[in-house]
């Protein structure tokens, strides 16, 4: 005989289940004839985590065989009114992993450890081998040791070039790199704005078949993870939570570096020549031409083939030719709560 469309069997597993443990949803729309199918209660698989008996054997959670090689309980009784229950775990900042918190409970981040003096790096300065101009390459004659000239150059990249003569002897750098362009100087924070990130699982408060003041958790998740209780403000920890540690919802970064200024002067271009190569194409045997010296380049540009390509001067500036990167203000933290921790 049907009771409002369920049958009296599965209204007697939904009462029995008010008396047992949390009433699954199903359950609830059999009691008042919102569904027609009885396995609801029955054939659905157990959540772990949710507080309710979902396959309908009377027992939620920890309490049924179906969730006891996973899950276990766990102490998780609040010892006064003002304070959160949760699992946390401390990271360095910042934090490359999430932290997974079961469904119904709420992941939050906080951050201790606030850089209390800025930190500044050395001066750095934006150089790069644009900054140096391509040296002027000479070349002479065949068997005139650098006096009987025959082409010069000063190439605008490192792209390759083919000979524009033959019969050439001898190379040599007539005019060496120089300083050009403009770059810029800075120096900048060297240690991050926290020493450390807390992500914390702040839980669901009912016992999910534990008893009462403990939470039904996965015995994975349990890992590495500490049991806590969090309170706002900076407060002192209840006895037997240990000592407090004080974290906060976000900081202002106050820090800074101050400018750079550096001597130009001492800003040289080292290096910087030409490579001559036998073939055309820069290809085939090479030689290099780098310097003042009047150097032997008849076997590779001694006929209709050769090639050259340049090879740029890089920018060193002295350690000691900037001033400034000077550290000044402090991270200014707000939003402050307490954990405590067993």
């Amino acid at each position: 005989m049907g009771w409002g469309g369920t049958t009296r069997s599965a209204a007697a597993m939904c009462f029995m289940l008010l008396g047992a443990a949390l009433v699954a949803p199903g359950c609830l729309d059999e009691l008042v004839g919102g569904c027609e199918d009885t396995r609801t209660c029955q054939d659905a698989p157990e959540n772990c985590e949710d507080g309710y008996d979902n396959n309908g054997d009377g027992l939620a959670d920890c309490a049924d065989p179906a969730c006891t090689e996973t899950y276990q309980c766990v102490d998780y009784s609040i010892p006064s009114v003002g304070w959160r229950i949760g699992s946390m775990r401390e990271f360095l900042y910042p934090a490359e992993n999430t932290l997974h918190c079961p469904p119904g409970s709420s992941h939050r981040r906080y951050y201790g450890g606030p850089a209390a003096n800025a930190e500044c790096g050395a001066c750095e300065c934006s150089l790069s081998k644009e900054n140096c101009s391509a040296p002027k390459l000479t070349c002479y004659t065949f068997g005139s040791d650098c006096k009987t000239f025959s082409f010069a150059h000063q190439a605008d990249d490192t792209s390759c070039w083919d000979s524009p003569a033959s019969l050439i002897g001898r190379c040599q750098i007539t005019e060496p790199s120089k300083l050009v362009g403009a770059f810029s100087c800075r120096s900048g924070l060297v240690q991050p704005k926290w020493k450390h990130e807390y992500q914390t699982c702040e839980s669901k408060t009912h016992a999910g078949g534990c008893e009462e003041g403990q939470l039904c958790r996965a015995r994975d998740e349990l890992e590495g993870e500490r049991i806590c209780i969090i309170a706002d403000g900076e407060v002192a920890c209840p006895d037997g939570w240990g000592e407090s540690v004080t974290v906060y919802e976000e900081g202002e970064d106050a820090r800074a570096c101050s400018d750079c200024s550096c001597d130009m002067n001492t800003v040289e271009c080292e290096g910087g020549g030409y490579t001559i190569f036998n073939f055309d194409g820069c290809t085939g045997e090479e030689v290099s031409v780098d310097g003042a010296s009047c150097t032997f380049v008849g076997e590779h540009l001694d006929s209709d083939t050769g090639s050259i390509r340049l090879v740029p001067a890089t920018p060193k500036l002295d350690a000691n030719a900037c001033t400034g990167g000077q550290p000044s203000g402090t991270v200014l933290p707000n939003g402050p709560h307490t954990i405590c921790c067993r």
